[in-house]
């Protein structure tokens, strides 16, 4: 096993080596380990136990009359690094008694080399995306994964087992390729991993959406994310907007009603405070939205500081302005309309 401190925890899991009997020190814990069974009581069946190595000698964590746990996602790892594997070994000691019998003693060779990458989890949140797998997925030495958290559920911080989000098993004939490649797993925790839609250290009970100026289809944008579950924030982007009537007949919309203030002459200061309100909801916003043209810009902007999805704030002119649009897709190699600027 390996186990290190993470997230508060002492004992998180990381991983798991397989290893062969081929070397004082590790054939010194497989004697320790069968003085156990003795003494436990453990003649038939399988075993498994944890045994940690100290300065003094091999010591006893804890030993079971079961076959090794984990969902099982060890077994093709075996099956390539030795030959075999201790569930089918168990059933051939109670059933096939010569298959059994033909087995080594312990393991003293490996055909290949492997380990089980247990994902940590460093960061909570509701996730999006998962960018690291598609990497993983790519190492030479990948060969088989267990997932347990997908798109839009919650992921918790790793403190044990059970909230593990996922598992990569690796496999190679190069050693140093499995290490390398273990060893990625773990920066990728740090970063690259995980895409968010919203970080927090509890699962959220309602997200939010906001929609910046709710007028036109936006109405019917803002009514379905309603109907979706979500709470609706409306953001209104002018003090006194000229399309604010603009809403279809029957269109009903309840939700936070949130004015930004643009008639501030300092506008970094205006967006601030609109974040500020934004922030003092009870709900994880998960999208910003803009309901009508009139939302645009400033959609971008508060997605863009509150690191919702969003397009590139750089290029938001070139989505808004038609002559710096033609000028930009024709810098992209992208045919565009003549154009010149008249005065």
């Amino acid at each position: 096993y390996d186990k290190r401190h993470v997230n508060g925890q002492f004992n998180v899991y990381f991983g798991m080596k397989i290893r062969c009997v081929d070397d004082e020190l590790t054939r010194g814990i497989v004697a320790y380990q069968r003085s156990v069974l003795d003494a436990v009581g453990i003649i038939n069946g399988p075993a498994h136990a944890e045994v940690m190595l100290t300065s003094t000698g091999p010591c006893l964590v804890e030993v079971g009359s079961r076959c090794h746990g984990g969902e099982g996602t060890w077994k093709p790892i075996a099956d390539n690094c030795v030959g075999y594997n201790q569930i089918d070994a168990t059933l051939d000691a109670y059933l096939e008694e010569g298959r059994f019998m033909a087995l080594p003693d312990a393991p003293t060779g490996l055909r290949m080399y492997g380990r089980e990458a247990f994902v940590v989890a460093r960061d909570s949140g509701v996730i999006r995306g998962t960018p690291g797998f598609e990497e993983i997925r790519k190492f030479r030495s990948f060969l088989s994964e267990e997932i347990a958290v997908h798109r839009g559920q919650f992921m918790p911080l790793t403190v044990d087992c059970f909230t593990r989000p996922a598992a990569f098993q690796l496999l190679d004939v190069d050693e140093s390729v499995v290490e390398a490649e273990y060893e990625r797993v773990r920066e990728l925790e740090k970063t690259g991993m995980w895409d968010f839609e919203v970080m927090s250290p509890n699962k959220p009970e309602t997200a939010a959406v906001v929609v910046v100026d709710p007028f036109s289809s936006g109405a019917q944008l803002a009514a379905r994310v309603l109907t979706l579950g979500y709470k609706l924030i409306m953001l209104f982007s002018e003090t006194d907007s000229p399309v604010a009537s603009l809403v279809q007949a029957g269109t009903c919309l309840q939700g936070a009603k949130i004015q930004h203030d643009d008639t501030n002459p300092d506008s970094m200061t205006a967006l601030e405070e609109t974040i500020a309100k934004l922030k003092e909801v009870p709900h994880p916003i998960v999208a910003i939205l803009p309901g009508a043209e009139t939302g645009v810009l400033l959609a971008d902007k508060l997605a863009d500081k509150l690191k919702t999805r969003t397009n590139p704030l750089y290029l938001s002119t070139a989505r808004r302005n038609k002559y710096v649009m033609g000028e930009t897709i024709r810098k992209a190699g992208v045919r565009a309309v003549k154009q010149t600027i008249a005065s």
